[in-house]
């Protein structure tokens, strides 16, 4: 074939085509073989995905059912997969019981997660419901992992002025911290743990289950870290770095308290659920790097959420 210039188009043979740039399919051979279902079969799965839609929800609001654990669990899983908004009213009447039922008897895992569920969804819960699980010295006494991650997330969902939520999060995150350390957690797996000492579950981005990459520690918000610097005259980054986090701490108090103003005085709790959202998703873009200076920072994020294989 000749071109209109007169030009004979570059031969392009087999090994050529396959670029070396383009990232391996994730599929693999799966589309090969693959044979669409029939109009029979669609209907068939979508029938059974409502009759398990339906038990769900069922399940949630029995209110005969005594084991409160299990659905604080089912809840919990549900918004972390991004998936309450299919059992929006059955969730907001079973956490609303729970939080008319007042303090129950629950172990810590429970009393974590129901302090944990209730918060997030604009209940002021005192943090005296932990009293009974401190010794002397006001620590959290509790040598299960799975219990003490709970405490180290729930507390997050702090505000100002709650000293012991802040103490809180200082002891238990020293005791997850050891535990990485020597490798010990028979009840929770210590991926998970890291995951939530990188961030609380609270400022993760809901449909973000992915381990983010490590930046090095070297790189991180180089041109914010100068600034905080020169603008309260600090001589070491650490300084910056120390007051950089308050700030963020500082933040994401104010943005618990906005869950507990009155109806008539916060924003609409769509609105308001937007920000938390979109907070959560900078939160986890910005934090180990500026990327904002340093867009490059966001590539890797960027390619284990879209890109890498799950």
């Amino acid at each position: 074939m000749v071109t209109c210039h007169g030009l004979q188009p570059p031969v392009i043979d087999d090994n050529q085509r396959h670029h070396r740039l383009h990232h391996p399919t994730v599929w693999g051979d799966f589309f090969l073989g693959f044979r669409p279902c029939t109009p029979a079969q669609c209907q068939s799965m979508k029938s059974k995905a409502q009759v398990m839609k339906e038990e769900l929800r069922t399940r949630i609001a029995d209110s005969g059912s005594a084991d409160v654990t299990l659905k604080l669990e089912l809840v919990d899983a549900l918004q972390r997969l991004g998936l309450d908004y299919h059992y929006k009213k059955e969730i907001d009447d079973f956490l609303c019981g729970i939080n008319d039922d007042g303090d129950e008897p629950y172990d810590l895992h429970t009393t974590t997660l129901q302090f944990y569920l209730l918060r997030k969804q604009g209940y002021n819960v005192s943090p005296d419901v932990f009293l009974k699980f401190r010794d002397v010295r006001g620590n959290i006494t509790c040598n299960d992992t799975r219990s003490l991650l709970d405490m180290y997330n729930a507390a997050h969902v702090r505000t100002h002025g709650e000293g012991t939520l802040d103490r809180d999060i200082a002891y238990t995150k020293d005791r997850l911290e050891r535990i990485l350390e020597q490798s010990l957690s028979p009840s929770v797996s210590l991926d998970e743990v890291r995951h939530a000492l990188e961030m609380p579950l609270f400022r993760r981005p809901r449909r973000v289950e992915r381990e983010r990459d490590q930046y090095s520690g070297q790189q991180q918000g180089m041109s914010t870290v100068e600034a905080c610097m020169e603008e309260n005259n600090y001589t070491a980054k650490e300084d910056a770095y120390s007051k950089l986090r308050e700030l963020i701490e500082e933040s994401w108090m104010d943005i618990s308290e906005e869950h507990f103003r009155p109806a008539g005085a916060q924003p609409p709790a769509q609105l308001l659920e937007v920000v938390v959202d979109a907070t959560r998703m900078l939160d986890f873009l910005y934090k180990d790097q500026d990327a904002y200076t340093i867009p490059q920072a966001l590539k890797r994020v960027a390619d284990s959420i879209y890109v890498d294989p799950i």
